[in-house]
């Protein structure tokens, strides 16, 4: 396959391949994307992958891959979509994708076995418009610069062991559609700063550790559909204001500390 200097689309999803994906195939410099998604290949993403410098489009999700994301994914200077999700991917997020800032909008690396804290350096990324890393081994807190990413609008990090607090920040993405961050162990209050994201569609931040009262502002968010802060250690009342969210069809705060009644605008 090394010998193909002058090919650009290389599609083979979709199929019940196997093996590594061979190290020749940093010789296709012509290559603009890569899509070997839903296959069984195995092994680790090959360094030589870095000298693909016209490559837009890295798709590898669904195989059986392993081992650490290479450094040298930092090289692709024009890539726009990272899709590695629902492998068996381990060790760190690479600092080095923070040089990816005025291409890459969508990082799909969720459902592997990565760990260790997100680098901050993923919040130079100022394109990016989606960032998945639910289901891994992720620690350490979630960047406060996470807010500097206006462009985001759909962000997914459950099912990790996240700590420490939600960031304020977070209310300064003003597209914001899906915010999910279940299943970790964030503690702190919830961030009033919420309701700033009025087209928030989707706010799951059930099983945590959450504290205090339920944010009245949360209620101005009229767009919600779904809202799910079950499982915390949140106290006071259900906030009346739930009761002008018209377009809700799910609402979940149970396992809490809440006290009163229900709100007659229920």
């Amino acid at each position: 396959i090394g010998r193909l200097k002058n090919l650009q689309y290389l599609s083979l999803y979709n199929n019940l391949l196997t093996s590594s994906i061979p190290a020749q195939i940093g010789n296709l410099t012509a290559l603009t994307s890569i899509s070997l998604q839903m296959n069984s290949l195995t092994s680790s993403i090959p360094k030589e992958i870095g000298k693909l410098q016209k490559l837009t489009a890295l798709q590898l999700y669904r195989n059986k891959l392993s081992s650490s994301i290479p450094a040298e994914i930092g090289e692709l200077s024009a890539l726009v979509y990272l899709l590695m999700q629902d492998n068996q991917l381990t060790s760190s997020i690479p600092s080095e994708i923070g040089k990816l800032n005025k291409t890459l909008q969508y990082i799909q690396l969720g459902a592997n076995k990565l760990s260790s804290s997100i680098p901050k350096e993923v919040c130079r990324l100022t394109a990016m418009r989606r960032l998945n890393l639910d289901n891994n081994r992720l620690t350490g807190s979630i960047p406060r610069e996470i807010g500097e990413l206006t462009a985001l609008n759909f962000v997914t990090l459950h099912v990790n062991k996240l700590t420490s607090s939600i960031p304020s920040g977070l209310g300064n993405l003003p597209y914001i559609y899906v915010l999910s961050l279940y299943g970790n162990r964030l503690s702190s209050s919830i961030p009033s700063e919420l309701q700033q994201c009025t087209f928030l569609h989707y706010l799951d931040l059930h099983d945590n550790k959450l504290t205090s009262s339920i944010p009245k502002g949360l209620g101005l968010l009229s767009s919600l559909i779904y809202l799910q802060l079950g499982s915390n250690y949140l106290t006071g009342t259900i906030p009346p204001e739930f009761g002008e969210l018209s377009t809700l069809n799910n609402l979940g705060l149970q396992h809490n500390q809440l006290t009163s009644s229900l709100p007659p605008q229920f």
